[in-house]
């Protein structure tokens, strides 16, 4: 297999998530402008949709299986009972999707009918085992062949999306560009692990769904909450809702590049948490969930403050003047959902696998209850921007109190992080950033001063007496 392979673990996993998530750019730079504000933001609601029933569908179960493959030592059958859970669980969300198309298609007033609907759930049963099957090298130790998926994954989603985009450019082409992309997805792990332990078996599935349910709800809620926004738009915004759900959909999709890091350092945080002998408070632990803490914070931080900063320029060279009204929604989300719900969802793998899903429930449900009662409440009378300040407001809330609640589980690992060095690394970036306001080509060269400015700063990670290594160490088992 190509290189993913040779990458130590850490590296490869931020590799394939970094990938998908300029892959997410290539998609939705070419939708926004072949579609138009109005087409892409029934393309971003419908999407959204489908990733709320994909999570659903999935049941938690991909998260349980890298717990339990973490510390078993017979992986086989639960591979194959996790794979029968998850063809029940994802034929029964399509089922109910299509079933539910018609009203969904209603009450979001969505242009295109359910028939957008229903071609977007053809995506459920192949996504869902493409989460499946990488958890499953995740749990196993494979991290270089579960970035290879990954790899594969948004490689394909970019070329058949352009190419829908070159031959009949509308919603209906890519959405189904985007359910070839998730069968392709399946190739590496299904060649690599063989029917021997990904065919669908009854095995322990009690123990997996036992391990799995208790985290599920608020594992849904907590990868749905940045996407509530975008679906208050189109039904309570005044004006022209369908083309500011389109600026709203190209901000969230600029303001959620940073999640990568958390997509990316969330199954490790799992895997290795899990694995820790001794749980909770001890200085293994507090020392393993330090170091991941100070590398997501060195990733975390500068992209958000150079999205907020630099949102208008990127805005305008990425997706085009007709957009320019998103440039404010993007700054505002790049610090709710680049760094409130990024944290919020390193959190809550760290809770979950330090045994206390309850504590992670309740940062995500208080920022469900203030989405809820805010949203209706300003939207109407606001618009997108009361959208996008409602939910930077909950996300990070929520984001704050699972943290705080991840470092009192641990007997204390955020006095073990660098935050002088952050700080001053943040301090650097963002006088830069503010003194060299490029647009257009400059804006590149700005942003690669700006990487090595940020590149420059990573000798601080070995200068603390922290494992930060060991994220990187040995290699990515294939």
């Amino acid at each position: 297999m190509p290189g993913f392979l040779a990458l130590p673990a850490g590296a490869a996993a931020i590799a394939a998530q970094g990938l998908l998530t300029l892959s997410g750019y290539v998609v939705n730079l070419a939708l926004a402008r072949a579609l138009g504000p109005a087409e892409f933001g029934a393309f971003g609601v419908v999407y959204s949709l489908l990733l709320a029933v994909e999570l659903c569908a999935r049941l938690g179960v991909p998260s349980a299986v890298i717990r339990l493959l973490a510390t078993t030592a017979e992986p086989a059958p639960i591979c194959r009972a996790a794979s029968a859970l998850a063809l029940a669980l994802a034929l029964a969300a399509t089922a109910l999707f299509w079933a539910a198309a018609p009203l969904l298609a209603r009450l979001l007033a969505l242009p295109g009918g359910p028939m957008r609907i229903w071609l977007a759930g053809l995506d459920i049963v192949p996504f869902v085992f493409h989460l499946l099957w990488t958890a499953i090298a995740t749990g196993l130790g494979r991290f270089g062949l579960a970035a290879w998926s990954t790899a594969s994954y948004a490689l394909a989603r970019a070329g058949f999306t352009v190419l829908s985009v070159l031959l009949a450019p509308g919603v209906e082409a890519a959405l189904l560009a985007n359910a070839l992309a998730s069968l392709v997805g399946l190739v590496p792990v299904a060649l690599a692990l063989g029917p021997s332990r990904l065919r669908p078996g009854l095995g322990p599935w009690r123990r997996i769904l036992r391990e799995a349910l208790p985290p599920w709800f608020d594992q849904s809620l907590a990868h749905l909450l940045p996407l509530l926004g975008l679906w208050a738009i189109m039904p309570l915004a005044p004006g022209d809702a369908a083309a500011a759900a389109g600026r709203y959909s190209a901000a969230l999709a600029l303001a959620r590049a940073p999640n990568s890091v958390a997509l990316a350092l969330g199954p490790l945080v799992l895997q290795r948490l899990s694995a820790t002998a001794g749980g909770t408070g001890t200085p293994r632990a507090q020392r393993e969930c330090a170091a991941l803490a100070t590398l997501a914070a060195f990733l975390l931080l500068p992209g958000c403050l150079v999205l907020a900063l630099e949102a208008r320029p990127l805005v305008l060279l990425l997706f085009g003047p007709e957009y320019g009204e998103a440039a404010d929604l993007a700054a505002l989300l790049a610090l709710g959902v680049g760094l409130g719900h990024g944290a919020l969802l390193l959190a809550r793998n760290a809770l979950f696998a330090l045994g206390a899903p309850r504590a992670a429930l309740s940062a995500v449900a208080g920022a469900l209850l203030a989405q809820l009662a805010g949203l209706p409440l300003s939207v109407p009378r606001l618009g997108a921007p009361a959208a996008a300040l409602v939910t930077t407001i909950a996300l990070i809330a929520a984001a704050v109190a699972a943290v705080g609640a991840t470092d009192r589980r641990l007997g204390g690992f955020l006095r073990l992080l660098p935050a002088g060095r952050l700080l001053a690394l943040m301090a650097a970036i963002g006088l830069f950033s503010v003194s060299f306001a490029g647009e257009g080509p400059w804006l590149v060269v700005e942003l690669a001063l700006l990487g090595l400015i940020w590149a420059s700063a990573g000798a601080f990670l070995g200068k603390r007496k922290l494992p930060v290594g060991s994220v990187f160490a040995g290699r990515a088992k294939g």
